[in-house]
């Protein structure tokens, strides 16, 4: 399997872990994907997500320590956003407590939300047929 050296955490990761880019040599960008969506997100997303993040507690070194635990991937599915400039982890937190939870891909997160909202009445409707 072929490797590859990022230039940004010096990790020699397999190019698998490297975005496509033609224009570079190799076939593929200097940066891995995990280095390259943590800046995308520094860069881009900050400023849209400090007021929520401030209302939650939640600091920069939060998110980042949560995105090294959870290996750059969604909590529940255990996938990587595949487009890592336009898809980021969202911050999953319990809407009662407006505690942190986890790391969670969009599609994950807004299933849970559904799911949170229509829990009871699952159970109740699960309970009518439990024999």
């Amino acid at each position: 399997m072929k490797t590859k050296q990022c230039s940004r955490c010096r990790k020699v990761r397999p190019v698998t872990q490297f975005p496509r880019k033609t224009s570079d040599l190799s076939g593929y960008a200097s940066q891995c994907r995990r280095c390259k969506h943590k800046s995308y997100i520094k860069r881009n997303a900050i400023q849209k997500i400090s007021t929520t993040w401030r209302e939650l507690g939640i600091t920069w070194e939060w998110y980042e320590a949560k995105l090294e635990e959870q290996d750059g991937c969604c909590a529940i599915c255990h996938r990587r956003p595949k487009n890592t400039f336009s898809i980021r982890l969202h911050v999953d937190h319990d809407h009662g407590t407006n505690k942190p939870r986890g790391l969670l891909c969009g599609n994950c997160n807004m299933q849970l939300g559904w799911l949170e909202r229509r829990l009871d009445s699952v159970v109740e409707y699960l309970d009518q047929y439990d024999g």
